[in-house]
């Protein structure tokens, strides 16, 4: 790879960045990294770890590609919620909770704490999160986030957040706190 551009208007070849990367030695993309926070080189409000790619590039640098079988976007609240639904089928996942009603395909972790709730179809939910009295559907529960007497469909809860009494599909960042009244 000799130019490295980030959505160019025009299509340039066939390849796209996907967003995996990986690197022997980080130290030069450090280094890259570096340079582009101290030159203040930002596209709006943002550093493009694509400019740090190219310096790599202007540097000699050995820049590789390897072909993938499926591209999975995760850039918008909606391309998440759909790529959950794409991976969900492929997990072994499929816990009991008494008093809970579980319906596949759903990830939960071991530690999940699960309380006279229905989750599923199409629901993740991380490490340390509660779901109580409620009813999630193609929702994305995120570590230590509490979801109490709600009914979501179509929703983010950022770590840590809290939600309760809440109806409907919401997105929620880390630490926020959500209550109907």
């Amino acid at each position: 790879i000799k130019k490295v551009i980030e959505k160019p208007r025009e299509p340039v070849s066939r390849l796209a960045i996907v967003g995996v990367y990986y690197f022997r030695a980080a130290g030069k993309l450090y280094q890259a990294l570096d340079r582009l926070v101290k030159e203040n080189r930002r596209v709006g409000r943002e550093y493009q770890f694509t400019d740090a790619l190219q310096l790599l590039a202007d540097q000699g640098e050995e820049i590789r590609t390897i072909d993938i079988d499926t591209w999975l976007d995760c850039g918008t609240p909606e391309a998440l919620l759909e790529t959950n639904r794409v991976l969900l089928p492929a997990s072994e996942n499929s816990p009991e909770f008494p008093g809970s009603r579980v319906v596949t395909p759903v990830s939960v972790a071991d530690d999940a704490i699960i309380e006279r709730s229905q989750i599923g179809p199409y629901v993740s939910v991380a490490a340390g999160a509660r779901i109580t009295d409620s009813v999630i559907k193609d929702s994305i529960i995120y570590q230590g986030a509490k979801v109490e007497r709600s009914n979501l469909t179509g929703s983010i809860i950022g770590e840590n957040a809290e939600v309760s009494g809440v109806k409907g599909s919401v997105n929620i960042g880390p630490g926020t706190k959500l209550s109907s009244g």
